[in-house]
């Protein structure tokens, strides 16, 4: 940070992240300078070799070759760990020895050609009769080959993905204004953000939703990352760096939870008793894991999931087509797996379909006769195609019966409207309703699944007014605020631990771009030493005494003060500054100077700044002993429940837990050992977090 400048353009790596590639690549050249060394000291038969005097120039030549790019490598490493990430004056003589070092790869290529036009020549083998020539040098050699060319393969896919776009195109920009710049600028990162979403769903097919789904997805991604002069080794950086000063608050006793919000929290948390839900919650999860297929299954069964699934698949499927099943593959493995996970009867199932597009996505509806109920269940993320709906995060009105004023996530928005269309147009509710006339309706779905699981409750309400919603993960901007008054009493949104999509929105993800820029400004330590700190402390777990707020950290630097939040404010707006020459602000996309022209927000910012909030009311189910700080190898002991609101998720928490906490399988583990210690650790009301 800032990007390296190489051949006029931008690249997306910074001047210090070749500290550990430079040392890896040193170290491998250095066994193979060795091994040559080795071969030529030791073996002298490969002089009788048919062009033997070819491989003596060679292998001295390779040995040259490698002592200077051993040399050089070093040199890399050395320079590229001074300084710190903002800091890159020191660093100011890399781009000269990085052209020096491709040069000497220029040549390395050419002398590789050396070596394959010797080796690939007759030649003759040593045998009992013949000893002109050991193949075990001939083998070197190739192998040798081999793995440079390997290399050189690498090479030019790491370089592929670390080009960057010309600097031209900022000089062209100085002297124009800053709304200009600003207007140009979000163009130009909108229509990158265009092509990596293309390029990366290039085997997704193509219908009517793609171009806009590309579109919005591009939008949001360009005004969150689009401007700022990162590359991603500094956002790594930055994450570790988080999470320590993160922990350092929580050891403080200070909250991590943010204000700006105008959705006043105390009218949402519910006064139930925790256990009044429960059961419920722990008993509709399987559904919402269930719908997930066989990929989950398999998953959760690793040693003898194949053995359970195969006596459910029925493989002459394609030879009938099923009323009930659409988009199921030829052996039906995705109802195989349900019906296995839920051990329910063919007839119990009303319709389910694993077609999957753009704000289309998979969806069962079951007969529950244990708790006599009619399950319509969600799938969550699980393919490139999700992935996008995710990310059209725009605010879009929901169409409820005597309600204009919900608006929620644009994405979840359609594919709820997918869903309950195709429950329309088959009667898919009314057909399990006249089977079980006494049956309730029960909508349940985890992370994407669970937001549209909310949004089809929200329209099926007023049809079927006993329905009740269990959303799991769902992500936090999902809802206005009255959409989530709207939904507070029928719809149980469910939380683990630290999980990140609960907390994701494009509020929380613009505050935690900002926080990271002013943790890595305050940090004066090289990049390589936080990123390493960061691998032991996943492992190892935080140190559980960390410095005081006036203590320098040896990986942290100065710690932050916080001292008010109109200076945090200006704190994080000039670290933004350093990181952002043009510097677009993401709440209403003027210019930061004071000589920038406003621009109007367009209809796109005007949807984005619509808050969003979770649905429902909110179930937390978080370790007994969180705030202790953990590692991977960390396995919950014992969980709490409580009700919370949406303040305690306005916030990103970096940790090791935020991926794993998201997983189907961890709300598992914990229901597991809540069904064993029901009642034991239930609150009502929240902990400040």
């Amino acid at each position: 940070m800032p990007a390296l400048v190489l051949f006029n353009r931008k690249w997306r790596i910074g001047s210090d992240d070749f500290v550990l590639p430079a040392i890896w690549s040193a170290s491998i050249r250095l066994l193979v300078f060795i091994a040559a060394l080795v071969v030529y000291i030791t073996e002298h038969s490969f002089h009788k070799c048919p062009g033997g005097s070819i491989l003596v120039v060679f292998i001295i030549g390779l040995g040259v070759l490698l002592s200077i790019t051993i040399i050089l490598e070093f040199i890399i490493a050395i320079i590229s760990a001074q300084g710190s990430i903002l800091n890159a004056a020191p660093r100011r003589y890399l781009p000269l020895v990085l052209y020096i070092r491709l040069f000497v790869l220029i040549v390395e290529v050419i002398w590789s050609g050396v070596g394959a036009f010797w080796v690939f020549q007759e030649w003759k083998t040593q045998d009992d009769d013949d000893k002109e020539c050991d193949i075990t040098v001939v083998r070197l050699v190739k192998t040798s080959l081999c793995c440079f060319w390997v290399l050189i393969f690498t090479f030019l896919i790491v370089l592929w993905l670390l080009f960057g776009p010309s600097i031209k195109q900022d000089e062209e920009m100085r002297g124009r204004s800053n709304t200009h710049i600003s207007r140009q600028l979000k163009a130009v990162a909108k229509s990158n953000w265009e092509k990596r979403c293309q390029w990366l769903c290039c085997c997704a097919g193509k219908d009517v939703n793609f171009e806009a789904a590309y579109a919005e997805a591009a939008e949001i991604l360009s005004r969150l990352f689009g401007t700022l002069d990162i590359v991603p080794s500094d956002v790594a950086a930055g994450f570790v760096l988080m999470q320590l000063e993160q922990q350092r608050r929580i050891c403080r006793g200070e909250s991590l939870t943010h204000h700006h919000f105008s959705l006043p929290s105390d009218m949402l948390l519910p006064t139930i008793p925790v256990s009044d839900v429960m059961d419920s919650v722990i008993y509709y999860h399987k559904y919402s894991a269930a719908i997930y297929g066989w990929p989950l299954f398999m998953e959760t069964n690793l040693c003898c999931g194949a053995c359970k699934l195969f006596p459910a698949c029925t493989c002459v499927s394609c030879l009938r087509s099923s009323p009930v099943t659409e988009n199921d593959n030829c052996c039906q493995c995705h109802s195989a797996a349900i019906m296995t996970k839920l051990g329910v009867e063919r007839e119990d199932i009303i319709y389910w379909s694993f077609h999957n597009k753009i704000f289309q996505i998979p969806f069962m509806i079951v007969v529950d006769n244990e708790r006599q109920s009619i399950v319509v269940a969600i799938r969550g993320t699980m393919s490139l195609k999700d992935v996008l709906t995710d990310v059209t995060a725009e605010a879009e009105r929901v169409d409820i019966a005597g309600r204009s004023d919900i608006y929620a996530h644009r994405g979840m928005v359609n594919t709820a409207r997918f869903v309950y269309e195709k429950i329309k147009e088959l009667n898919l509710l009314e057909e399990a309703k006249s089977r079980h006339p006494d049956y309730n309706v029960v909508v349940t779905g985890h992370s994407l699944g669970a937001g549209t699981a909310i949004l089809v409750s929200a329209v099926l309400k007023d049809d079927w007014p006993e329905l009740k919603c269990y959303a799991y993960a769902s992500p936090f901007g999902l809802l206005n605020a009255e959409g989530v008054h709207f939904t507070k009493d029928f719809v149980t949104s469910v939380v683990l631990g630290l999980d990140l999509v609960p907390r994701l929105s494009i509020h929380t993800l613009n505050d935690l771009k900002d926080q990271v820029v002013e943790v890595v400004r305050h940090s004066p330590t090289p990049k390589y030493r936080i990123l390493l700190g960061g691998c032991w402390y996943s492992v190892c777990g935080l140190p559980k005494l960390l410095p005081d707020a006036d203590v320098k950290s040896p990986l942290l630097g100065t710690p932050i003060k916080h001292t008010n939040k109109t200076q945090d404010a200006q704190t994080a707006e000039t670290a933004r500054a350093s990181l952002d020459p043009h510097q677009v602000s993401f709440a209403n996309g003027e210019g930061a100077t004071p000589s920038a022209t406003p621009m109007s927000p367009t209809p796109s910012e005007m949807r984005m700044n619509i808050e969003l909030y979770p649905g429902g009311s909110i179930l937390w189910i978080r370790e007994a002993d969180e705030d202790s700080p953990k590692g991977w190898c960390h396995a919950p002991s014992a969980y709490k429940v409580q009700w919370a609101t949406y303040k305690q998720f306005d916030h990103i928490v970096i940790s090791p837990d935020m991926i794993p906490d998201h997983f189907p399988r961890n709300f598992a583990k914990a229901f597991d050992w809540l069904k064993e210690n029901m009642g034991e650790q239930m609150e009502v009301m929240p902990t400040q977090v």
